[in-house]
């Protein structure tokens, strides 16, 4: 159902809720709509937290628009940006191609669009509550129109893993406590992120940015050293990407999905403590099994083959990322460690 008109502040809006937000009462729809009219208040990062709602939370992504003279709104040159892009050209071989300038706090409409759709698609045992999405009047980028998303959160915190992981290993030094017991979960959530992909996968879907900060999870802490981080409750977040392989042949959508794969393993592979803790810098190999016996189940496997597999993903996305020019690497060519992962994407 559309509210056009509620938010009149500094950035007016047309806010669609899906019929799950209905539980929401109308001061809490006075908070959410305030808070999308504050516009941008100069902090960095599209999202804000709603927290205290008499029914929960809810996670506001793209309100934050930096919006100059004339209604123009600044590109965004920040964390996430790229030159250029790896994609899956039509002989199913990984191509660079030129990156795309987003708008600064805020997000293109379609994007919003596909998000929602996305997140209605995926579910919630894999994803946030998407509960509506909405579009600014007066004002675009490069001529097309922006909006935002509304999630439910579970708690009043948007914490992401590779923050929340590395906030915890930071917080232990000159403190009592054993920096293993933040690692001893990470293997459990490394099998849920693998439960996670495969089940966008198996729902014919690749999220294409699948980096460790674009997981969210549960957690709370007490008196430290004392945490409570919740495995099971970690999310796929961020869909605004996400592509539809449902039409593709065999052999390109087992591509792209070597390629969501291939920007996650480059993620593990270069997650670092510092010295403090380099002896819990633990190498990709460590943790590719627990993802294995998450992504692909029941299915029998060898853990040295996809490792090797893994790795040679890793690097694949990592020297396209890092190459200043257009590159390619062509996927399916004899005797490559790739293979194997390949094969078994193919029978998914």
């Amino acid at each position: 159902m559309p509210f056009k008109g509620l938010c009149s502040g500094k950035n007016p809006a047309e806010v669609f809720l899906f019929r799950r937000a209905a539980r929401f009462a109308p001061e809490d729809r006075e908070k959410i709509f305030d808070r999308i009219a504050e516009g941008s208040d100069g902090d960095r990062g599209r999202s804000k937290v709603v927290s205290h709602l008499l029914a929960g939370s809810i996670r506001l992504k793209g309100v934050n628009p930096k919006v100059g003279r004339g209604g123009v709104i600044a590109p965004h040159f920040g964390p996430g940006n790229v030159s250029h892009r790896v994609v899956i050209a039509e002989d199913a071989s990984l191509v660079t191609v030129p990156g795309d300038l987003n708008p600064e706090g805020t997000m293109f409409f379609d994007n919003a669009e596909r998000e929602a759709e996305t997140a209605l698609k995926l579910g919630q045992e894999i994803t946030d509550e998407v509960l509506g999405l909405g579009s600014y009047d007066g004002f675009s980028f490069q001529g097309r129109k922006v909006g935002f998303v509304i999630f439910g959160l579970p708690s009043a915190d948007d914490c992401r893993l590779q923050s929340t992981i590395a906030n915890l290993m930071l917080n232990f030094i000159g403190r009592v406590g054993d920096p293993a017991a933040v690692m001893a979960i990470f293997p459990l959530i490394v099998n849920k992120i693998g439960r996670l992909m495969k089940g966008a996968h198996d729902r014919e879907l690749v999220h294409l940015y699948p980096h460790l900060g674009n997981f969210r999870l549960d957690f709370q802490v007490n008196n430290f050293p004392e945490f409570k981080l919740d495995p099971e409750s970690t999310r796929l977040v961020d869909l605004e990407t996400a592509k539809d392989t449902s039409a593709l042949p065999a052999e390109i959508k087992a591509a792209w999905r070597y390629r969501d794969l291939s920007r996650l393993f480059a993620d593990l592979a270069l997650m670092r403590f510092g010295a403090r803790f380099a002896d819990l810098s633990l190498p990709l190999e460590k943790y590719l099994p627990d993802f294995f016996d998450g992504y692909l189940g029941e299915r029998e496997y060898c853990a040295d083959e996809l490792v090797a597999g893994a790795k040679c993903m890793a690097n694949d996305y990592v020297s396209l990322e890092r190459c200043r020019q257009q590159a390619k690497i062509q996927l399916f060519s004899a005797g490559a460690p790739r293979n194997v992962i390949l094969g078994y994407l193919l029978a998914k």
